[in-house]
């Protein structure tokens, strides 16, 4: 080619995504709490709790004797105090001193509902 010009760059094309975008979650097994699927992360509460009617069903683990219970909530719209309410009658621990957690959420606060931590039954 002649001095100062250059021969055409082939088109770029982006590499494919690592991983495929979530649509929906596995079932979780029996007693385990379902994270929902992405999608509804835009609802408001109000509109995941009409999404999502009936009981949630908790697995709780105590953490320092491991011991584990099934915990059943009225609702999604069912606070963190009020289930800290359920978890108390079942292992004896003051609310005050329980700290509930979800994976990749942290810890849980008093006055928020499970349906504003996405946290239905599957």
């Amino acid at each position: 080619p002649p001095i100062g010009s250059m021969a055409p760059l082939p088109p770029i094309v982006p590499p494919p995504p690592l991983m495929p975008p979530l649509t929906q979650i596995p079932p979780a097994a029996a007693g385990q709490v379902a994270m929902a699927p992405p999608a509804t992360h835009q609802m408001t509460d109000d509109q995941f709790i009409a999404a999502h009617p009936g009981q949630v069903t908790v697995a709780i683990r105590e953490s320092s004797s491991g011991r584990t219970a099934t915990i059943v909530a009225p609702s999604v719209g069912t606070t963190v105090s009020e289930l800290k309410a359920l978890v108390s009658a079942e292992f004896g621990i003051a609310a005050n001193k329980q700290k509930l957690s979800v994976e990749g959420q942290g810890f849980l606060k008093d006055a928020q509902t499970l349906a504003s931590y996405r946290i239905a039954s599957p």
